[in-house]
């Protein structure tokens, strides 16, 4: 029937904002609710006249899209609109679509843009430290520093393990480093012996055996080693630390660093590389 409107646009008549009138009263009643601050338009892009619209509800018949009448209660003019029915929009639904998937895809690069830029600067960094740390280049203090930022560093170097980081101890003060060095270190009994010096974790990493801090060294010794296959060693328990040879510390290290690298990165293949 000619004068059954079921589509509109919103807010004007050049809108691109379709909508489709329900057809059951109860869901007209919403309608007219949540637009109730709207206005209704025979859109332009729907072929109609550019006339605002009002809905109109029946209990007999199907409801519709009315034009607004004149002073004598009848339409102002005559609407040569072709296409009313419910699918007369459908282009303007497509396009709508079309546009907000081209919307999310430009901010979905975007996106991916900005974080590739940030993992690249990343990576770069971990490679520089990497490099510090296994040169020696830095001072004492600057490889101090560093070995706190490995853990963090390593998983953004490129090809690291998939494995969680250890967390870093809060890094000391020079001027604190230089009273701790300066203060004398307890003596076990094998030194008293006369036996081997031994060495805690802590103590390797002040005489720079090991280039961790100790809580980073004891996950790469009691944690990632033996997942790696990598040999550790026993040691020996005395004033209430593990304490290592310098020689057993220095074989743990090289067979460390020919296993899983000397920064952790994983080699291609690296069964790790399946944790």
């Amino acid at each position: 029937m000619r004068g059954q409107i079921q589509t509109a646009v919103l807010g004007g008549a050049d809108s691109e904002e379709p909508l489709v009138l329900p057809l059951e009263a109860i869901e007209l009643d919403a309608f007219r609710r949540r637009h109730q601050h709207d206005t209704f338009w025979c859109g332009l892009l729907l072929g109609g006249c550019g006339a605002q619209l009002t809905t109109k509800l029946y209990t007999d018949r199907v409801h519709y899209f009315a034009h607004h009448p004149g002073p004598d209660g009848h339409p102002p003019h005559f609407c040569g609109r072709r296409s009313r029915g419910v699918s007369s929009a459908d282009h303007l639904y497509v396009k709508s679509a079309a546009a907000a998937w081209l919307r999310e895809r430009d901010e979905q690069e975007a996106r991916n843009r900005a974080l590739l830029g940030v993992r690249q600067v990343d990576a770069h960094i971990s490679e520089l430290t990497a490099q510090a740390m296994k040169s020696g280049a830095p001072g004492a203090a600057v490889a101090r520093v560093l070995a706190h930022m490995e853990p963090l560093l390593a998983q953004d170097r490129p090809h690291v393990c998939g494995q969680g980081a250890a967390v870093p101890s809060t890094p000391v003060p020079q001027q604190t480093v230089e009273r701790e060095s300066a203060r004398p270190q307890p003596v076990s009994a094998g030194h008293v012996r006369g036996d081997v010096p031994r060495y805690s974790l802590r103590g390797a990493w002040e005489k720079n055996l090991l280039p961790w801090t100790d809580r980073t060294a004891r996950t790469y010794m009691n944690q990632r080693s033996p997942r790696r296959g990598v040999p550790v060693p026993q040691g020996v328990l005395s004033e209430g630390a593990v304490r290592y040879t310098e020689a057993e510390l220095r074989s743990w290290l090289t067979a460390w660093s020919a296993q899983a690298g000397p920064t952790s990165a994983c080699r291609a293949g690296d069964p790790d590389n399946e944790e």
